[in-house]
């Protein structure tokens, strides 16, 4: 046992006289000459070199001693190193930003001529290390080119999505992440399974396994798993950084107190600010007092806590001990484009065009050859009515298809000029051969169609002629308020009258001579409309969850927790 203690204490010396002491530097830098060579000069290599060449001495009696000089000097050097840290600690600190120091982004420049009888800088290393030292400084620069930086920290082990958090922490990541100058990472377990990590997360996201796994055990601190914690996360934190850190449930679920207890201690960490998220809402402060309740029922110093719901701000603040200036307010959100498997082109119409903001939303796939046979020119009067008149805000979505000829173009661009002068605003008609020239022939997927229906609330449809109609069955699916035409009794059979608003349009038999009466009609519609508890609630999330406003809300409170 003693031999091997004097071994590897050789090796440690070995490697520490060999690197730093100036009598070598002249063969180091000799060395260097030869590319074939540098391992020899690089220290993360050459410990494997030293202690092979010194494991070959301990076959020869005459070596031992030169291991026993070297286990020695190894000695010697630690005993001076650490009265040289004793009596220069203030520098010291400053140099390894350990907890209470600024990190990278914000360390004032320290060099290491502060500390008595420096040793001679090491030169050199292999090419291996050189490119891997060359990839660490170009990520860091990656990450400090960013206005702000955001730490989601969880404990997920995969992205499961039938797991509530998972949705609420990658819908965090994505609203915080609209904005490009941020860099938003997702912390998660170590061993994390991200095979169902989503693949269409901004490039400003990023997702690292880096949590260690922690045993959860309800109101009991592992010390040893804390120290962990508070090692790897800092580590981590000041590699990347000024950051917001925002939490999710580890300053509140009894079974994350180590991780509680862990951030307790790294809180003060400066260049930091911290952002406590609670998922359910808060009991009576717990009477118990030991350390572990204590860790989760308290707020460390300059921390802030999130809250999910505007009612619950006195509730948390009597469980938190603390005032309500610490609490910050935020929804979750659940942006109806995220909301399952929401087809792209859709959802890229709903983001454009804000179709979720607006009162009233129509869409109408149609064959732009057979536009005034759908009764289209009708449907603009009566919107047109509801924008002048009901002064609410309208989409009308044409699913266009069969729109690749010049006639159909020129066909829709005459209708968008009627549409002005019908009182419909330019943005309030939406056609999608303009949004997507490659659907013109075909129009959107019937995916793309059913999520588009999904944030509308009106089907007005005058058709003069109809057999079995495919787009009022798909209308009717999505609970719209329907509006029918009476003169064509094939309509009838699909959706009741007394489930719809009817009116007598004319029919290709039957054509109507005299003018409808739009004002009357869309009138009839918005009463209607807001007669119904489920549209305007429906409306009323629509507006409020979607990622631009629950999203400007985050960013405003994390851009007001400027790391100190």
């Amino acid at each position: 046992m003693t031999s091997f203690i004097i071994y590897v204490l050789a090796c440690v010396g070995a490697h520490r006289l060999w690197n730093f002491e100036s009598v070598f530097q002249g063969a180091r830098n000799y060395l260097l000459r030869f590319p074939y060579l540098k391992p020899l000069t690089c220290q993360a290599c050459n410990a494997f070199w030293v202690a092979l060449t010194l494991a070959l001495c301990t076959l020869t009696p005459a070596s031992y001693l030169l291991l026993q000089t070297l286990a020695a000097y190894a000695i010697v050097r630690g005993v001076l190193w650490v009265y040289q840290m004793a009596s220069h600690s203030e520098s010291w600190l400053r140099i390894r930003a350990i907890p209470g120091q600024m990190p990278p982004a914000v360390l004032p420049a320290v060099s290491r001529g502060n500390m008595a009888n420096p040793p001679a800088a090491p030169a050199g290393g292999c090419t291996s290390c050189e490119a891997k030292k060359a990839q660490r400084i170009a990520q860091q620069a990656d990450m400090q080119q960013y206005a702000r930086r955001v730490v989601l920290l969880t404990t997920l082990a995969d992205f499961n999505p039938s797991y509530s958090l998972t949705s609420v922490i990658l819908d965090q990541a994505r609203m915080l992440a609209r904005d490009p100058s941020w860099l938003v990472q997702v912390w998660v377990n170590e061993h994390a399974n991200l095979s169902l990590l989503p693949t269409d997360l901004p490039k400003n996201v990023e997702v690292r396994s880096i949590v260690p796994q922690v045993a959860w055990r309800p109101d009991v601190i592992d010390p040893v798993a804390s120290s962990l914690l508070q090692t790897r996360i800092r580590s981590k934190l000041i590699e990347l950084g000024n950051a917001t850190v925002i939490s999710h449930d580890l300053l509140f679920v009894s079974s994350y107190t180590t991780f509680a207890a862990a951030i307790h201690v790294i809180g003060n960490t400066k260049g930091f600010a911290w952002l406590h998220v609670a998922h359910s809402a808060v009991g009576p402060r717990p009477e118990q007092s030991s350390q572990a309740v204590i860790s989760r029922t308290n707020l460390p110093p300059g921390h802030k806590l999130l809250c999910l719901n505007e009612s619950l701000v006195d509730d948390m603040a009597a469980y938190y001990a603390t005032s309500t200036d610490n609490i910050m307010v935020c929804p979750n959100p659940r942006d109806v484009t995220t909301f399952g498997s929401f087809d792209p082109k859709a959802a890229q119409l709903v983001r454009d065009h804000r179709l979720d903001e607006a009162d009233v939303v129509q869409i109408f796939p149609l064959s732009v050859p057979r536009m005034e046979a759908k009764g289209i020119f009708t449907v603009i009067d009566i919107l047109g009515r509801v924008v002048t008149d009901q002064h609410q805000t309208v989409r009308l979505v044409l699913v266009t298809a069969h729109a690749n000829g010049a006639r159909e173009q020129l066909a829709l661009s005459q209708l968008r000029e009627y549409a002005v002068r019908a009182g419909l605003p330019a943005d309030s008609l939406v056609i999608t051969r303009e949004d997507f020239p490659d659907t013109a022939a075909y129009g959107l997927s019937q995916g793309a169609v059913k999520d588009l229906f999904s944030v509308s609330n009106l089907f007005i449809f005058p058709t003069i002629s109809e057999a079995s109609s495919l787009v009022l069955t798909e209308a009717a699916l999505a609970g719209c308020l329907l509006v029918t035409n009476q003169s064509v009794p094939a309509l009838a059979t699909i959706v009741p009258d007394d489930c719809v608003i009817t009116r007598l349009f004319g029919s290709e038999r039957q054509p109507r001579t005299d003018p409808v009466n739009t004002q009357e009609i869309a009138f009839t519609i918005w009463d209607r409309l807001t007669a119904s508890p489920a549209n305007m609630g429906k409306r009323h999330v629509l507006r409020t969850a979607n990622y631009r406003t629950v999203g400007a809300r985050l960013q405003a409170i994390v851009s007001a927790l400027q790391p100190q």
